[in-house]
């Protein structure tokens, strides 16, 4: 059971410390469904974390996951 009167989400990203915590988060407390993983990803540009994520710029983006939550609608 997902969260009461949620139909559709779409496209927002999260940066997060735990991302198992995160998955568990939106599959068992909001209702989403898992679709794949994609990832490692590095990039030449030391500042590229920091100017796009707004986070430290030696943050690693080591998996992103992609879920769907709600219909076509």
């Amino acid at each position: 059971m997902g969260m009461p009167g949620l139909r559709r989400f779409d496209h927002v990203g999260f940066t997060v410390p735990d991302i198992e915590e995160a998955h568990g988060f939106l599959v068992d407390v909001l209702g989403c469904e898992y679709l794949y993983s994609l990832g490692p990803f590095a990039h030449d540009d030391s500042d590229w974390m920091a100017e796009h994520l707004n986070v430290h710029p030696r943050a690693a983006m080591v998996e992103n996951r992609w879920f769907r939550i709600g219909g076509n609608y």
